[in-house]
């Protein structure tokens, strides 16, 4: 899955403009400390004289120059000292980065940093088109009243609309206890019965919570997935299946749409196994039943749904249609 040029400047810029606002932040607080404590100026002065003049004698000298090290040592504590007392805090005055890794150029060395590969992962997935969705899809947004009180299905017997409270309280739950416990979601039911809008709603709220989200509807998970498995992939691919597997929740969408065979059946069950198994939450949403799984995945990749996952049947008039009308 290869990245456009154009897209890579896109990132890249990103990273450009991050450290242009970080040193503009560095040098407000930079301001403001020598405002309040002046003789810090003279402090951090000193050190870089200290270091530069180091550095010359390393270059224009072959005798090894006398270290160093204790006396910025002494000059440093001086000076964290001096913005205690001023009501900083000891680092006030360290640079300012989003990762302090690669110091916010996205590399480290001639490697591409952590970070830069998430962002890239992001570009390349539906992360983007994720976050355009969760602004408008989440439990805030989410309209039982689509859901019929005439409507009854499922073992229960169940309205629609009760269904749907409480389909929508057990996501609640998942997410008010993903931090504590491991659990996966099964979403099933038919079309346009507001499956992927509950998806969205849960990767907003563990979003916030600062973990990491990977969504990708199943039939481009699949495709990545096959390709690799023919060493038909890039560096990019690579980075994204490895971020598929370590993420803290994955969220496949349409289960059922991808293209079936034997290879993408062991590929699935693969994959919710080995997350299982690092204890890696897993979404899943799908227009297929529990007897169409059973036939399409195998008897092995449902009991694993069934012993692992919170199964959970949503079903009612196509919302889409329903919301279609009121246009």
């Amino acid at each position: 899955m290869s990245l456009s040029n154009q897209s890579f400047g896109r990132i890249m810029g990103i990273y450009e403009q991050r450290q242009s606002e970080n040193e503009q932040i560095a040098q407000e607080r930079l301001s403001e400390a020598f405002a309040k404590i002046p003789k810090l100026k003279n402090i951090q002065d000193e050190i870089i004289s200290v270091a530069i003049s180091n550095a010359k004698d390393r270059l224009i000298s072959r005798v090894k120059p006398a270290p160093v090290g204790n006396k910025i040592k002494l000059l440093q504590k001086e000076k964290a000292r001096l913005l205690k007392e001023g009501g900083f805090p000891a680092d006030f005055l360290e640079p300012v980065f989003n990762c302090p890794d690669c110091r916010d150029t996205g590399y480290i060395g001639f490697e591409k940093c952590h970070c830069l590969k998430q962002a890239i992962v992001k570009e390349l997935t539906c992360a983007s088109k994720l976050e355009e969705a969760i602004k408008e899809e989440n439990f805030s947004t989410f309209n039982v009243n689509y859901y019929s009180k005439e409507l009854f299905s499922g073992p229960k017997k169940r309205s629609a609309y009760e269904n749907a409270l409480s389909v929508l309280e057990d996501c609640k739950t998942f997410v008010r206890e993903f931090d504590q416990k491991h659990s996966n979601l099964l979403l099933y039911g038919n079309a346009g019965s507001g499956k992927t809008f509950l998806a969205h709603c849960i990767a907003k709220e563990i979003l916030q919570r600062t973990y990491s989200v990977f969504y990708m509807t199943a039939s481009r998970f699949f495709d990545l997935l096959v390709d690799a498995s023919f060493g038909r992939s890039d560096e990019n691919d690579a980075d994204i299946i490895q971020y598929s597997r370590s993420c803290d929740l994955l969220i496949i969408d349409d289960l059922g749409t991808e293209q079936f065979n034997s290879l993408r059946e062991k590929i699935f069950f693969d994959c919710i196994n080995g997350r299982l198994l690092d204890k890696k939450s897993t979404v899943i949403s799908t227009n297929l039943s529990l007897v169409e799984i059973n036939d399409s995945y195998g008897e092995r990749t449902l009991s694993r749904l069934m012993g692992n996952y919170w199964i959970l049947n949503l079903f009612a008039d196509d919302i889409r249609k329903q919301k279609l009308s009121e246009v």
